[in-house]
């Protein structure tokens, strides 16, 4: 029996086609398989303390769209199917809470929109540890014979954009070059 690829946020060359769109309401269950990149759409927004800053209406979509797929993911694990995460930069930002306050009165009110920090990593069902963004190339393989021959095979185009710190029991493939930061690892989550 065939196995049911699907991906999110990430495609696989030659094959546009198993990616659900980041906005779709489409469902995991018919999936066995999922390949899940934390590389969020583009939404309406502006900036706040430098940052990008989603607006009212982009927001709401944002939330909605990663709270779905976080249900989703979480489900999907539950039900014992296999989720890679292709981990990516860390990206922070802000989305718009709904809430205003107010200050001032007649033509000197000034109308507050409050907001709150967010990151691409909201899209994760279980907390992986700490996530920290840095780039380098200097990778060394510790992990499970499987991963062997793919890392002979590409180590000179191997980059890393983040690494992990504080994952508990997870078993590391691949670290930094000072052996203390993980750059990939087979954990289970729970949820």
């Amino acid at each position: 029996m065939s196995k049911k690829i699907s991906t999110i946020g990430y495609e696989i060359p030659g094959f546009s086609n198993l990616g659900l769109g980041f906005s779709s309401k489409s469902s995991l269950m018919d999936s066995d398989i999922l390949l899940v990149a934390p590389d969020l759409p583009y939404y309406e927004n502006g900036y706040y303390l430098g940052k990008v800053c989603y607006g009212e209406s982009g927001s709401f979509k944002l939330k909605e769209d990663l709270a779905h797929w976080k249900k989703e993911l979480v489900n999907s694990l539950n039900a014992g199917k296999t989720v890679f995460f292709m981990l990516s930069e860390k990206n922070d930002f802000f989305v718009d809470t709904g809430s205003r306050s107010y200050s001032g009165s007649g033509r000197n009110r000034n109308t507050t929109i409050e907001v709150t920090p967010y990151s691409n990593y909201e899209l994760l069902p279980a907390g992986i540890g700490s996530i920290h963004s840095a780039n380098g190339k200097e990778i060394l393989f510790v992990g499970n014979p499987l991963f062997s021959n793919f890392f002979k095979s590409f180590k000179p185009n191997l980059e890393y954009k983040i690494y992990l710190e504080g994952i508990g029991n997870a078993t590391p493939i691949f670290i930094g070059k000072d052996k203390t930061k993980i750059l990939v690892t087979v954990q289970l989550l729970e949820v």
